[in-house]
């Protein structure tokens, strides 16, 4: 029984001590990171062993780590995730991050990359965010591929709160577009906010315009005299799949409206749903989707008022547009019209060849005739005159 106790009280102190330990390190190096580290894949586990009693204890020196990893990047050393999980969450100045913009750009260059920790992103956004560098935020979280950076619906609520909270309703709304081109809504918060931030832009798009960068460029054009040229790549094989290639502002909105929209099943849902597709330019699926609306058999309102006020709107827009997309919608709809009226014409005609049957009976008779004539002619078959007697006219009669 003695031992018993005995033990019982050693792993008491045991605990008390990690857990001082882990106070500790929850204090210096924020306590995501350092979650990991200790619940993470074996990878971890082994950096966890390597750095136990190193500089995990110790204030970390940013500019010496920073050293000692581009040391690691130019050798053939491996750079951990761990590594660049803890630069990332001991950013705690301005200038340092154009180094983590750097260090992550490398970092995604390297095979370890696949073992990034999930409190990475997490650290890098709230560090951007704490110093307001948005543009370049932004342009970490649109180059997925060159930063690897890719948020979860936390991280996904905390920038489309900031930039709401801030009246920046144009970067709430490339936040909800980020979500909406990774497809996935479970999460009820992240569809409201997504849904709220294009209705604000909608309603004031603050800041303008959508590209700040390309209103960058346009600013020092003007402010340069000479020309300037730029290398971009050549695509030997274009192709744009109406998703990830979409560029076109009016264009991310709208998809961002229509399949968020479509987790609501109410009539907020279906609002959104209809704006969206106006705004995507997807006319045939607006029209579907009117079509099984109006089907709905439902007390309340299928749709709201303003909704339907917007969709209209943008039809008319597209309607009154003399460029090259206006006068191809308006072709089509013509098309889609004279095809109606070819088809009702049809149904007509055949109601009165029914209709006026009996009336008509020597000309099918006639018809049947001519077509009975040119089937035996097919088979081979002697084709009878049919016997027309002459007329005999009848005698004059002359009176006296």
């Amino acid at each position: 029984m003695a031992v018993i106790v005995q033990l019982t009280r050693v792993r008491v102190l045991s605990l008390r001590q990690s857990s001082r330990i882990l106070l500790y390190r929850f204090q210096n190096f924020r306590h995501s990171s350092l979650r990991h580290l200790l619940s993470s894949s074996y990878y971890c586990e082994e950096a966890w062993k390597e750095r136990l009693n190193s500089s995990l204890y110790k204030e970390l020196n940013m500019e010496e780590y920073l050293a000692e990893l581009h040391k690691k990047f130019s050798s053939e050393r491996k750079v951990s995730a761990v590594d660049i999980d803890l630069f990332t969450n001991n950013v705690q100045e301005e200038d340092q991050l154009e180094d983590l913009e750097s260090v992550l750009h490398r970092f995604r260059r390297t095979p370890n990359t696949l073992y990034m920790l999930d409190s990475t992103p997490c650290a890098v956004i709230r560090a951007f965010l704490q110093f307001s560098h948005y543009d370049s935020l932004l342009k970490i979280l649109n180059d997925r591929i060159n930063y690897g950076i890719f948020p979860d619906y936390y991280c996904y609520n905390i920038l489309m709160d900031s930039f709401l909270k801030k009246q920046n309703y144009r970067d709430a709304t490339k936040i909800a577009s980020l979500m909406m081109l990774q497809e996935d809504f479970n999460h009820p918060i992240s569809c409201m906010l997504a849904l709220y931030s294009c209705h604000m832009y909608l309603r004031d798009p603050q800041p303008e315009p959508w590209d700040s960068e390309l209103g960058k460029k346009k600013e020092t054009k003007e402010e340069e005299e000479e020309e300037v040229f730029t290398r971009v790549p050549y695509i030997r094989n274009p192709f744009y799949d109406d998703h990830f290639d979409i560029k076109d502002p009016k264009h991310l909105v709208g998809k961002t409206l229509y399949l968020v929209g479509k987790e609501h099943n109410n009539v907020l849902g279906r609002t959104y749903q209809l704006v969206g597709l106006g705004m995507y330019e997807k006319w045939e699926k607006a029209e579907k989707l009117l079509s099984k609306f109006l089907n709905l058999s439902e007390s309340q309102p299928v749709l709201l008022q303003e909704g339907v006020s917007k969709f209209r709107e943008l039809l008319q827009a597209i309607l009154d547009d003399e460029n090259n997309g206006g006068r191809q919608f308006k072709s089509s709809i013509e098309e889609k019209r004279a095809k109606a009226i070819e088809e009702k014409m049809k149904e007509l005609s055949e109601k009165e060849e029914l209709l006026f049957f009996f009336e008509n009976w020597d000309k099918h008779e006639m018809e049947l005739a001519e077509v009975e004539k040119l089937e035996k002619e097919k088979k081979g078959l002697k084709v009878e005159e049919e016997y027309v007697p002459p007329e005999i006219p009848r005698p004059k009669y002359h009176s006296n």
